[in-house]
């Protein structure tokens, strides 16, 4: 391949998944009925038996002491088959920073339905390590299977849980007995004891069983010469025949023809969508401003940490923002459990014109677990500690009242004078001192099918301006909602249980896909987990209202690092950058994550930064991501309502409807690298003139270099759909099927 081939085949990539985390398989495995793909980072995926998926990952793995996973290099690679069994042998090394640790690994595939994998290795320096050995990752159709777990103790038997569970439900495994699918898989432990937990905390796709239990304390110190030996042996029996002459499934594989369903009846609220106010000096050029607008968004969101100097500004800069936005705006405090500082901050609230609408407020630091927590789940789980207290939740709810009724009573005037002052830009500010709750928003200009992506709908700040409830108002002199839960993942809110929280109006969590792995494939695996995560939080929460503080590509911040300057260390800026953010990739997983939201019932989802290498697109508005072209259009159906579209596997095509009062348009998303079939079936509506299109996302550079207003159009020249006709979606491509509704 010619050097100009070479850059434009990495331009090409680039631009479709960021260039990076595509791990692919380097060959299929077969031993009779049992089949695997084996990957070119040396692990096994989607270990099947006929149609039957055992296993969806069994892969070595070193945690370092931060729980950074280290990259393993594949040498000496060797392949034996014949017509009974499969052999294949590498050595795995891993090197970086104090880390210098090599092992031999054999894997062996027989049609007898035996899969094992066994290391046998060496440190080669001294190290810390959290974990060092395999994983196993049970895929997630497995929640309700029957496991019979066998530990020192005696035989345990349970179920792998539907919805999420805060604790590991299967703890010492020697081995364990899975009844699922018409098989028992009979899985056994060699060299350590192993653990299960519900991966879907962190939103992965997954249970995980992974070797030492984290009762025993980490971080351990391997000695140089200290030797590591581990086998896992996977044992498949079909005792009633009940899959023979079953199809089997080529995993992985592109060629599988799908089918999307578009529901007619099956309709949910979209959640209120919001952005991330990034670091920001002074305000954003107009060009950035222009295309924030036309995103249709509801909320912009302000991370604030009272202990940095800057943290005054920034509430400011948020209100200013949301004021030229026409949104409204919600702000993260992140403080010591202090009544100085919390004091400082309400009273600096009570003079933002416009007020915020809500408030989720976090410890700056660890706290200490709560009792139930910890008898419950144990003192490893050291990271529920970042959760709000309802002390200070209830703190400054207290003070924000005494803040907004000093300053009315400073300014002379009651609520009702202060309703009349409106300012310039139509938000009414609610007190002369800027005191009180935003009357009224001007939200930009009416959008297609009566959204406003940016339009001229007025709403009161009881509709929440953005469309959605405000659960209970926060207290009655500010009127600003104050909610708590956890800054990190949803394992943390998980963890702590109600009567905790009862003092919050709202309860929140952060998402992002990469916690414990970051290849396209896990990513996109994250998906359909998000939707029962979601289902799990407003199970466990009754009635309050659920909320994403944050859906980001990568983590915000650490909370499991060794000691509080790991977790400060996890939240500098450039541990939070991906390549992928503006690519075709960070689009369709933007699609799928929506389409999981909006059908659990999420009260609102604040997504990326606004701008900038996070954000939706560039600093100076040149280009914007594929993401904004994704948002621009869902947002076009704020007022509106989503879709359910059945029949697809949502980790490999993201799928969104979207239905205004006057049109129908549903997302088709190809969240792989492979060339995917769709047959779209639009059977429940009536004779559909149904078009079609790719979306696309870029701005013209050379345009926008030059200060032109014109971008490049969102999508190709469509196409007529014909009934019952398949699409062919292309790698990490998103579709628009467009119709009257």
């Amino acid at each position: 391949m010619h050097e100009r081939e070479v850059k434009k085949r990495m331009k090409n990539e680039e631009a479709l998944f960021g260039g990076t985390g595509l791990v692919r398989p380097l060959r299929r495995l077969r031993a009779g009925r049992v089949t695997a793909d084996f990957m070119e980072d040396g692990s096994l995926k989607y270990i099947r038996y006929g149609s039957v998926e055992l296993l969806r990952h069994l892969h070595p793995t070193l945690r370092d002491q931060d729980w950074g996973s280290a990259a393993g290099e594949v040498s000496e690679l060797r392949f034996h088959e014949d017509e009974d069994a499969v052999q294949v042998t590498y050595r795995l090394d891993y090197r970086g920073g104090e880390v210098d640790f090599g092992c031999a690994i054999v894997i062996r595939l027989s049609s007898a339905g035996r899969v094992s994998m066994s290391m046998d290795g060496e440190a080669r320096s001294g190290f810390r390590k959290n974990r060092l050995g395999f994983c196993l990752l049970h895929p997630m159709d497995s929640a309700g299977a029957c496991v019979e777990a066998t530990t020192p103790d005696g035989i345990v038997l349970g179920r792998f849980p539907e919805l999420v569970s805060p604790g590991d439900p299967f703890a010492e495994l020697k081995a364990m007995r899975i009844y699922a699918g018409g098989l028992t898989t009979h899985i056994m432990f060699l060299g350590d004891l192993f653990q299960t937990e519900d991966q879907r905390n962190w939103t992965d796709g997954s249970f995980k069983t992974f070797c030492t239990p984290l009762r025993l304390p980490y971080p351990v110190v391997m000695q140089q010469g200290e030797k590591v030996m581990q086998a896992v042996t996977i044992d498949v029996t079909d005792d009633a025949g009940s899959l023979e002459g079953g199809q089997e499934i080529e995993a992985g594989s592109g060629t599988a023809r799908m089918q999307a369903v578009v529901r007619r009846e099956q309709a949910f609220a979209l959640p209120a969508l919001g952005t991330l106010l990034p670091p920001m000096d002074g305000m954003p050029p107009a060009r950035v401003v222009g295309l924030l607008r036309e995103l249709g968004l509801s909320q912009l969101r302000c991370e604030a940490e009272l202990s940095l100097p800057d943290w005054k500004t920034r509430i400011e800069a948020a209100a200013e923002l949301a004021l030229e936005l026409g949104l409204a705006y919600e702000l993260q405090l992140i403080a010591e459990p202090d009544e100085t500082a919390l004091r400082e901050a309400a009273a600096a609230i009570a003079a933002l014109a416009p007020a915020p609408l809500r408030i989720a407020v976090f410890p700056a630091a660890a706290l200490d677990v709560p009792t139930t927590s910890a008898e419950l789940y144990g003192a490893s789980l050291n990271a529920c500690r970042y959760v709000t207290d309802d002390g200070m939740a209830a703190l400054l709810k207290r003070l924000l009242n005494e803040a907004a009724a000093a300053a009315r009573a400073g300014a002379g005037v009651d609520a009702g004078a202060a309703a009349d002052t409106g300012s310039e830009t139509g938000a009414d500010t609610g007190s002369d001192a800027g005191g009180g709750a935003v009357s009224e928003i001007q939200v930009g200009a009416a959008a297609e099918d009566g959204g406003n992506a940016g339009g001229a709908v007025v709403e009161t700040e009881t509709e929440a301006a953005v469309g959605e409830e405000t659960g209970s108002g926060g207290g009655a002199e500010s009127g600003i909602e104050v909610g708590g839960g956890s800054r990190g993942n949803f394992a943390e809110l998980n963890r702590v249980a109600l009567p905790m929280g009862l003092s919050w109006d709202f309860a929140e969590f952060a998402v992002n896909p990469q916690v414990h792995a970051s290849d396209l494939a896990s990513i996109a695996e994250t998906l359909p987990a998000q939707g029962i995560v979601c289902r799990t939080a407003i199970a466990s929460r009754r009635d309050m209202p659920v909320r994403i503080g944050a859906v980001t590509l990568k983590q915000r911040m650490n909370p499991y690092s060794a000691g509080e300057e790991g977790v400060q260390r996890s939240r500098e800026r450039g541990n939070r950058l991906d390549p992928r953010q503006s690519s075709s990739f960070a689009a369709a997983w933007l699609i799928g994550s929506v389409a999981q939201l909006a059908r659990e019932g999420i009260a609102s989802a604040n997504y990326f930064e606004a701008f900038g290498p996070l954000g939706f697109m560039d600093e100076d508005g040149g280009n914007a991501y594929p993401v904004h072209a994704a948002m621009k259009l869902i947002g076009e159906f704020r007022e509106g309502e989503a879709l359910q579209v059945d029949g697809l596997d949502p980790s490999r095509v993201a799928a969104l409807g979207l239905r205004g009062k006057e049109r129908v348009v549903v997302l088709l998303a190809n969240l792989t690298a492979d060339e995917l079939s769709v047959l779209v079936d639009l059977s429940e509506w009536k004779q559909p003139n149904a078009a079609i299109s790719r979306l696309r996302g870029a701005s013209s550079e050379a345009a926008a270099a030059a200060g032109a207003a014109e971008r490049a159009e969102e999508s190709e020249e469509s196409a007529s759909l014909q009934p019952d006709a398949s699409v062919t979606l292309q790698p990490f491509e998103t579709y628009v099927i467009e119709f009257r509704a």
